[in-house]
């Protein structure tokens, strides 16, 4: 069990770029910064997910944790201790990879034990070890087989086995579910989730599924371009994102955004949105009026779960492509050049037929709905446009 905290942790690279200057080949080296001023601190035994779409920094992230990777800049402390030179096998940090990383000559039992082989002398432990974390993965009947044998699920567990036999403090995932299909996958996450409660350990959970993310963490870390976007519980950061960004890459189908201006009239703020003329609430009039300014750009979020679709509806669009999913449908519409998304999770007996290019009526609450800067995309609710 462990706490980690992470100051200010910063990864440069430097990549060397090739011009040629006057008929001259030429090098010159610019430095590219994988991760920038990362902070945070994760209790011991929470489950934290660093999620982003690729070259976002995660798994360099991850790789400084574990020790692979060099901390250009800040401070890392497990357990109160600082271990920016600590080498990685003196850490106390088990690490899963995305490729599983087995040994093909050996055995399941073989590859569980190499890494506790050299550092328990006594056989009768090791074996105990072994087989009490393939009881825990499901693994037991297992044991003598090579991992050819196996299946993608079963040599991802293999992985996993290998680093709980070492009951490390730290336990550190870099995608390990991305090679799986997605019956695995989901049925994996499960697995995760009853592993969790049985082993000690403080988890690192790096993914840029949103899935994953969403079920597994306890806190979730959105990052972008090396940076933090924003840290905070699943429900946090889907139902309050901080910024456009967050916005809409947690969300399936992701957040509708429209254009919009806010303007003062009589005592109150308003926006105009498709022709129709909206008066905003007190809590966004309240955190306008502080601006003293009478016309502000910004941007109008709305999940498509909270659009209605109806034929009285406060907004009309037309129909371009209709999704059927079984148990939801999700409908495609435009209006004046805008796209709009509206998901119907839950269809009734008597279903309704969506047809392309026909119109159809649609509504929301600006109560679901969250204002966005137009320039810098935060959310009026976290602060200034310019932080």
């Amino acid at each position: 069990m462990a706490s980690i905290t992470m100051k200010n942790l910063t990864k440069i690279y430097e990549e060397r770029e090739v011009g040629f200057f006057k008929k001259k080949k030429e090098e010159k080296r610019k430095d590219v910064v994988a991760v920038k001023d990362f902070s945070m601190e994760i209790k011991d035994r929470e489950f934290v997910v660093l999620l982003g779409p690729s070259g976002c920094g995660k798994s360099t992230t991850l790789r400084m944790i574990a020790g692979l990777e060099e901390i250009d800049r800040g401070e890392l402390y497990i357990d109160d201790v600082l271990v920016n030179d600590t080498e990685s096998k003196d850490r106390d940090v088990a690490m899963v990879f995305q490729n599983y990383a087995l040994y093909p000559h050996m055995t399941v039992f073989d590859n569980m034990a190499f890494a506790i082989k050299k550092r328990l002398k006594d056989k009768a432990e090791v074996t105990r070890k072994v087989k009490e974390a393939a009881e825990i993965l499901g693994l037991s009947q297992y044991l003598d087989r090579r991992p050819r044998e196996l299946s993608g699920g079963q040599r991802q567990r293999v992985a996993i086995g290998r680093a709980i036999v070492r009951n490390p403090k730290v336990m550190l995932m870099d995608e390990p579910l991305s090679n799986l299909d997605a019956k695995l996958r989901n049925q994996m996450r499960s697995e995760l989730l009853k592993l969790r409660k049985r082993i000690d350990a403080t988890f690192v959970y790096v993914t840029h599924d949103q899935t994953e993310a969403m079920t597994l963490g306890d806190r979730v870390v959105v990052m972008k371009d090396g940076s933090i976007m924003q840290i905070g519980t699943p429900d946090e950061i889907y139902s309050n994102p901080r910024n456009i960004f967050v916005a809409t890459f947690i969300g399936n189908p992701e957040m509708n955004i429209f254009p919009v201006s806010a303007y003062r009239k009589d005592q109150g703020f308003f926006i105009s949105l498709f022709g129709k003329e909206l008066e905003l609430g007190k809590e966004y009039s309240d955190i306008l009026e502080k601006r003293n300014e009478s016309f502000i750009p910004l941007k109008l979020g709305i999940r498509p779960e909270y659009i209605t679709l109806e034929e009285q509806g406060l907004f009309s669009a037309e129909i371009t492509i209709a999704e059927y999913t079984g148990n939801s449908v999700c409908v495609h519409m435009v209006e004046d050049g805008v796209e709009i998304v509206a998901l119907e999770e839950e269809r009734r007996r008597v279903e309704k037929v969506y047809t392309p290019e026909s119109k159809i009526g649609f509504s929301f609450s600006l109560s679901d709905s969250l204002l966005f800067y137009s320039e810098s995309g935060m959310n009026i609710q976290f602060g200034e446009e310019n932080e």
